[in-house]
């Protein structure tokens, strides 16, 4: 295991350095899914604005054209 690509980078430095990209992979998933989740609400506030919307313009002009 110690001796990977390149044999120059001591164990430690090693384990180091796999540690801290399994902590910024997990960071990047974690961002991943906040995103994902901040979409989907953003798309569903969009769908209810768009639903109410249609609601007034039908009542009001419903109203108006009767």
């Amino acid at each position: 295991m110690c001796l990977g690509i390149e044999s120059r980078i001591p164990c430690r430095q090693l384990l180091d350095y796999q540690h801290r990209h399994l902590e910024m992979s997990s960071f990047f998933f974690f961002f991943i899914i906040i995103t994902i989740i901040i979409v989907i609400i953003i798309i569903i506030i969009i769908i209810i604005i768009i639903i109410i919307i249609v609601i007034i313009v039908h009542v009001v002009f419903g109203k108006w054209i009767s």
